[in-house]
């Protein structure tokens, strides 16, 4: 196997002693590999085991991805345990191997699932007891999807039984989005919504406070609302630009993708250099 040569910085936070490190590096320069390096060298030097650790990720396909590096490498360490004749080594890290799918290495989300559906037993009060009854479940993504998509079904449906009119918001709203034969896209449409919205703290009341909003500029003069959603549009549009700055940074930063500026160019009374 070839052996990867990593820069000073990067065997700095490998060795690094056990303690709270930020690393902040741009997209690709090898965040991934350094850590999983880290890892490994722990578990070969016998001061970690792979299922005492917690690698936390942002997305499944990133905790996926994790975990076949860091059995990729062992599986290349066993080899060279093998070839060197260090029996120890290689029981050892096999052993480790083993480990892997009961590991945790996982998001967030699913890591405080698996926390509640593990331990959920140990809670002591009997109010929360009866949230982890033997009836009741922790839903996994596929089966909330069905779940979610079920109610917006229903939620349609009861909004079609009270709005019989062709004229009504709602029966506009589904034409929108209908195909003439099914709300497909509108129950997608509200599912998405709901997922975002959940996101947002108070949101039943930031959705009250949108709507009224809304009457309120429809109620009022044509330019006060073309004002308010130009400046809104403005608003979003410059909290964007920097965040398109640190883009640019990133990838410049990598060396694969070098961001050539050309002459400045103010939008909205901020510079943004032309690409």
């Amino acid at each position: 196997m070839s052996e990867i040569k990593f820069t000073d910085e990067q065997l700095a936070i490998i060795g690094g002693e056990v303690s709270d490190v930020l690393v902040s590096a741009a997209a690709g320069s090898g965040k991934t590999t350094v850590l999983v390096e880290r890892i490994i060298r722990q578990i070969v030097a016998g001061a970690l085991s792979i299922d005492r650790l917690l690698v936390v990720t942002f997305t499944n396909d990133a905790a996926n991805h994790m975990a076949e590096k860091i059995e990729k490498v062992l599986n290349e360490r066993i080899k060279a345990a093998q070839a060197s004749g260090d029996t120890d080594l290689v029981t050892r890290l096999s052993e480790q191997l083993n480990l892997i799918p009961n590991s945790y290495i996982q998001t967030i989300d699913s890591f405080c699932s698996r926390v509640l559906k593990e331990k959920g037993h140990l809670i002591n009060t009997p109010e929360e007891r009866d949230v982890f009854a033997s009836g009741n479940v922790i839903l996994d993504e596929s089966n909330l999807s069905l779940i979610l998509n079920r109610a917006a079904n229903l939620a349609v449906m009861d909004m079609y039984a009270s709005n019989q009119g062709e004229d009504t918001p709602f029966i506009k709203l589904t034409n929108r989005f209908g195909n003439g034969r099914t709300d497909d896209a509108l129950v997608s449409a509200i599912v998405d919504a709901f997922k975002k919205l959940r996101s947002i703290p108070d949101y039943c009341n930031r959705i009250d406070e949108c709507i009224n909003r809304r009457i309120e500029c429809k109620n009022s003069d044509k330019n006060e609302y073309i004002e308010y959603v130009v400046n809104d549009f403005a608003r979003t549009f410059e909290k964007v630009l920097p965040l398109i700055d640190d883009l640019e940074e990133y990838c410049s930063a990598t060396g694969r993708y070098p961001v050539k500026g050309s002459s400045g160019k103010k939008v909205n009374g901020m510079t943004r250099e032309e690409t």
